[in-house]
């Protein structure tokens, strides 16, 4: 790959640090449980079952794939040549180079700021600011959901889901 994986640091409850290396996907897997970290996806399909809670950035290189069908929490990158589908919940910064393709299925939810070069395809519910460049774009499709801020008595913007 021609990138790097930076190491994974957590703050223990008395402030004490840790460090492990990033969760580097190179071979097809399922995560049933809760992991917390960032993750880089190669070349496989890494899938978030029904129920199953991965906290951290998310990168989807070149020929990965993602697959939600639990919640993902994170900023989450997709490179060009790389595919993400959502069928349960992604909440965080999406960023999508051009050539790489995001799609939000029925019932399904992206929370958060979008920052797109590349194609969301929204079939679900998604909510948050979008910010397009090059030949970026975000398609709403029939049935999908919208969602706009409400105010909060500080001026804050909300998306209540």
């Amino acid at each position: 790959m021609d990138h790097s994986h930076p190491d994974n640091i957590h703050i223990g409850p008395r402030g004490e640090r840790t460090t492990e290396p990033m969760k580097v996907v190179d071979a097809d897997e399922t995560l049933h449980g809760l992991y917390s970290g960032g993750t880089c996806i190669h070349q496989a399909t890494y899938t978030v079952a029904t129920r199953a809670v991965t906290n951290g950035s998310m990168r989807v290189s070149e020929g990965g794939s993602f697959v939600v069908h639990g919640t993902h929490n994170g900023s989450l990158h997709v490179d060009d040549g790389a595919i993400v589908d959502i069928f349960g919940s992604h909440n965080g910064s999406t960023h999508v180079s051009p050539g790489g393709l995001v799609r939000v299925h029925p019932a399904a939810k992206l929370a958060g700021s979008l920052h797109v070069g590349g194609l969301i395809e929204n079939r679900g519910a998604r909510g948050g600011t979008v910010t397009t460049y090059g030949n970026g774009e975000v398609r709403d499709m029939d049935g999908s959901i919208v969602k706009q801020p409400e105010i909060s008595g500080s001026g804050a913007r909300v998306y209540k889901w």
